[in-house]
């Protein structure tokens, strides 16, 4: 039998979580009955490079790597400032895979680009996707330039799964500008604490969380499908 204590807190979580649905106002996480902390989720964003996908930037680094036989050390800090152009918009694909080409040579290149415009799904996340739609708003969020989104859109009728699509060379920021996870609450459709960000990069999961946004670093669909048990 609930001790009198229990049903006042029993009848104040229930009052909260109706308040919360009738204004529409993010309901912020809660102890039930059994003193375990929920959340209530609106939007969850899944990343496509390394979570929906099996294939990415570090990967294509990698292969980069492998085929120049060059130390990893000595591509990236040249790599970054010309990759964020190309993932962002900024810098055309043709323009990028060029100036690969002519710094590490056009085999290096080769390799790297067919590496990269490929699709490699993910099928068990896929799987969630599916089996959320519907109780969840979902979103792609994803770091790709323009000639990625082309493949991803060509391999996947995108809309039937997503709700939001947001890519960097869309929106002229990649995941390094806090500004690319505002854009994650739709000009205000969404508060921050209403979404889920998926991210396989702890860079990434840490700006959104800084910023409000509760996120989890993607490392297999076991903990994934854990977390979401958690937290729901």
């Amino acid at each position: 039998m609930m001790t009198a204590r229990a049903m006042t807190m029993l009848a104040s979580q229930k009052e909260a979580v109706f308040m919360a649905e009738s204004s529409h106002v993010t309901r912020l996480p809660v102890k039930d009955g059994y003193g375990v902390y929920t959340v209530s989720m609106r939007m969850i964003y899944f990343d496509y490079h390394g979570v929906l996908d099996h294939r990415g930037y570090r990967g294509m680094i990698k292969i980069m790597q492998e085929t120049s036989g060059r130390p990893v050390d000595e591509i990236v800090p040249s790599l970054e400032p010309v990759t964020y152009a190309y993932a962002s918009g900024q810098t055309s694909p043709a323009a990028f895979w060029t100036l690969i080409a002519a710094k590490y040579g056009r085999k290096v290149a080769d390799a790297g680009k067919r590496y990269y415009l490929h699709v490699d799904p993910n099928r068990v996340v896929w799987e969630l996707v599916n089996e959320l739609k519907g109780p969840y708003d979902l979103g792609l969020a994803t770091d790709s330039a323009i000639d990625k989104k082309q493949v991803i859109r060509h391999g996947y009728d995108l809309p039937e799964f997503f709700d939001h699509l947001l890519f960097s060379c869309d929106v002229g920021q990649a995941k390094r500008d806090p500004g690319f996870y505002r854009l994650m609450t739709r000009g205000g459709m969404y508060q921050p604490d209403d979404i889920l960000l998926i991210d396989d990069d702890e860079r990434n999961t840490a700006t959104a969380t800084s910023l409000g946004i509760p996120s989890h670093t993607y490392t297999n669909i076991e903990t994934l499908r854990q977390h979401l048990q958690d937290i729901t």
